[in-house]
């Protein structure tokens, strides 16, 4: 199986808080990224990470602004590779975050959205919020934390491995996609949005030459997207049930053997964080279905065979389920 079926998909409400406070027409910018229509009005309904650079792409173009309406003034695309390539010549991964914190806050009044804070040998990267509709957006949470992070990471030509993630329990439900985009499993805590990491960081210097952003930021937000460095429990689990001859009919005591635990220790450990194995390999199988059907080149027969299902009536019922559409609503019209 290909690594590309690793990958979670992206729960709907990231489109539409995106279509959201962008403005533009929903139904134009879906139909311009291949997306069904209405895909961001359906509460179960998932996309690829390649379907979600799509779309961003055309809805940056069509209302001019890397920010998307978040901020008080449109952040002109190209903005950011700006900053990419004048960040070359920070000293330190602490000067760049200072540099993008000010340069972000000229479209929105001075507002500093990113705050760091040395507590000994721990540093905290935060937002800080200026008006309550950003608390609630997962989509601003996830973005606005990932990008700095991310950056800095790329621009000192390390992985900058977090030792937490805090966000808000309102988002609860975004706990897996926030465990694999972040590498760690996040904590819930009331009002907060930040990661930590060794302080060391932030005096680490930048090791990137302009040449090289200009490079980065073509695929930046699709890397935005991947898994970074990090080892969490359900990563190993899905590693495993993908490496496994059986796949999708993997048992929890060869997947626990696999990963030299007991089953009872493995059932324990997956409770304990809220999950569950089947879920897990539901999870695994839903995402391979969504990039299978968004490839567009397998028929649903081939889909459900390869998925292990009996027949294609019940892979039908196991995809609604899942997304809340059958699997013929969810390809687009191309």
């Amino acid at each position: 199986m290909s690594s590309y079926f690793v990958r979670p998909t992206v729960p709907a409400r990231y489109l539409a808080e995106l279509l959201e406070w962008s403005g533009v027409d929903a139904k134009r910018a879906l139909e311009a990224a291949a997306l069904p229509a209405g895909a961001h009005q359906l509460s179960r309904f998932r996309v690829t990470a390649e379907q979600v650079v799509r779309l961003y792409s055309v809805v940056r173009r069509a209302c001019g602004d890397e920010l998307f309406g978040f901020a008080r003034r449109k952040v002109p695309p190209g903005t950011y590779a700006v900053a990419m390539r004048l960040a070359t010549g920070c000293p330190n991964a602490a000067e760049f975050i200072e540099c993008a914190t000010r340069l972000y806050g000229l479209f929105d009044e001075g507002h500093r959205y990113w705050r760091v804070k040395r507590a000994g040998n721990v540093a905290t990267l935060s937002i800080d919020f200026r008006e309550p509709r950003q608390r609630r957006s997962i989509f601003f949470v996830h973005s606005m934390l990932l990008t700095p992070w991310r950056s800095a990471s790329w621009l000192v030509g390390e992985p900058i491995v977090l030792t937490s993630v805090r966000i808000d329990p309102a988002f609860r439900e975004f706990r897996g996609e926030t465990e694999f985009m972040f590498g760690r499993e996040p904590l819930f805590e009331k009002g907060v949005a930040e990661v930590s990491f060794d302080a060391a960081w932030l005096d680490a210097p930048i090791r990137r030459a302009p040449a090289d952003a200009d490079e980065y930021v073509k695929t930046s937000l699709r890397s935005l997207l991947s898994a970074p460095a990090g080892d969490t429990l359900e990563g190993r689990v899905r590693r495993e049930l993908i490496a496994h001859p059986s796949g999708e009919v993997a048992t929890l005591p060869e997947i626990a053997a696999r990963l030299r635990l007991s089953r009872a220790t493995l059932a324990r450990q997956l409770h304990a964080r809220g999950l569950s194995f089947q879920g897990i390999k539901d999870e695994l199988r839903r995402d391979r279905a969504i990039a299978l059907l968004e490839g567009g080149v397998s028929s649903v027969a081939d889909i459900s065979d390869t998925l292990g299902f009996s027949e294609p009536s019940a892979f039908t019922r196991a995809f609604k389920s899942w997304t809340g559409v059958a699997p013929g609503r969810y390809r687009p019209t191309r």
